[in-house]
């Protein structure tokens, strides 16, 4: 009988588990909606060739930029090769 309520127990703590990994802290909402909503929040909407097409936004905005920053590329000088 203790072996079959300790199993029970074990069960029962694994759907416990099982049923917070489920779970997330705040409902998101799906669809459409949401993603009109962050075009209009992240990116600008513009049209290209009659399409609407979004802004890059966010982290790859960033990382753009910082791409474009770095136009100017250091010499490197070659530690072995000593001619004077």
């Amino acid at each position: 009988m203790n072996m079959y309520l300790s199993f029970k127990w074990l069960l029962e703590k694994k759907w416990v588990q099982l049923n917070n990994m489920g779970k997330k802290r705040g409902k998101k909402k799906k669809g459409n909606n949401k993603k009109k909503r962050n075009n209009k929040k992240n990116g600008i909407l513009k049209k290209k060739n009659g399409k609407k097409e979004k802004e890059k936004c966010g982290k790859k905005r960033k990382k753009e930029k910082r791409k474009n920053g770095k136009k100017r590329k250091r010499k490197k000088t070659n530690i072995f090769d000593k001619e004077k």
